[in-house]
């Protein structure tokens, strides 16, 4: 499959106050949708993903969009390497493990299960069928997570951060992918139904913890494959360690009709994204910058009249992103906010 890869332009903000320019792009966000335009928001840090995800839910909360808002015990990685997992020191009680495989007198593939403690090397774990000992140095299946509260409502957007055990309209049990977006409809008890992008139903058994969180921002690697109607980027200069031309580039091609990107100062980000680069004239940037004040209204208002960011279209600094994941790059109608 063969990509073009345009320049992409867009409108930036600077913002040099960290809350103004969240609660901006829950502003922004909002203007999107309720123009009729599928947006995305893409950060390059997970803190920053959790602040702007949340300024989004209030704002939709406010506007009556999100009802219902309850706490939902969510599930998180620990990312362990293999030494790390097998090491029973490790573990403490209320971290949950997720099967594998099938376990004989223990979790079954996909099942959750809660760590009540560890002796002489051996892990205890309870679930719905009792309970179940093992040594983390012999079986290696599994993996484990910390679990915290996430308050979600019924009409959030949400997304799958692992691969997620559902239920159909007939009962019948599916697979739902990671990163795939849902849309909560629901609550019934701890069973949370939702809908899927295809408008399909599914039902999800929230009682041990689920792999998901709100879906209105996603980090830029988390983006790669996916494309919307508008995105939405927030990209801080002081992120060295991640602010490059691949994340610039992702964050602005997965956007067709129109782009935003919001900043703390665009020299300095400029001035990054060369640097990490290793190549000139990375970031095209004008010389008449948009502040955001206190009225993060008046920051939104202003934005289209702000400087553009653009990506030479010389240069291809993440060749295949979106290959294998419906990308339409080769074909996207930058009009709004974002240029050939």
């Amino acid at each position: 499959m063969s990509l073009h890869r345009p320049a992409a332009r867009a409108p930036i903000v600077s913002a040099k106050d960290r809350d103004a320019a969240i609660a901006a792009i829950a502003e922004r966000y909002q203007g999107h949708v309720h123009g009729g335009r599928n947006t995305l928001v893409i950060t390059l840090s997970r803190n920053d993903r959790r602040d702007v995800n949340t300024a989004i839910q209030a704002a939709r909360v406010e506007a009556g969009e999100v009802r219902n808002v309850q706490a939902v015990t969510v599930l998180d990685s620990k990312q362990w390497t293999p030494a790390q997992q097998a090491d029973a020191a490790r573990y403490q009680p209320d971290d949950v493990i997720e099967a594998g495989r099938n376990f004989k007198h223990g979790p079954q593939r996909a099942e959750t299960w809660t760590v009540t403690g560890s002796r002489d090397g051996r892990i205890t774990v309870r679930g719905d069928r009792g309970t179940w000992t093992f040594d983390p140095k012999r079986v290696n299946a599994f993996q484990v997570h910390t679990a915290h509260e996430l308050r979600i409502g019924e009409g959030d957007r949400i997304v799958a951060k692992g691969n997620l055990a559902a239920r159909d309209a007939n009962g019948d049990s599916l697979k739902l992918r990671t990163g795939e977006m849902l849309t909560v409809e629901r609550f019934d008890g701890a069973a949370m139904t939702a809908q899927r992008e295809n408008g399909q139903a599914v039902t999800l058994d929230a009682r041990h913890g689920l792999r998901i969180d709100l879906g209105y921002a996603q980090t830029a690697n988390q983006a790669q494959g996916k494309t919307s109607d508008a995105v939405i980027g927030y990209m801080r200069s002081s992120q060295t360690n991640l602010a490059d031309q691949t994340r610039a580039y992702v964050t602005l091609s997965r956007a067709r009709e129109h782009a935003d990107v919001f900043t703390d100062n665009k020299h300095r980000l400029a001035d990054t994204l060369e640097r990490n680069s290793g190549i000139k004239d990375t970031a095209n940037l004008s010389d008449h910058a948009v502040h955001v004040p206190d009225s993060a209204a008046s920051a939104a208002r202003n934005a289209d009249h702000s400087q553009t960011f653009e990506l030479p279209p010389s240069h291809d600094p993440n060749a295949g992103v979106g290959r294998d994941h419906g990308s339409h790059i080769g074909s996207q109608d930058m009009s709004a906010g974002m240029e050939r």
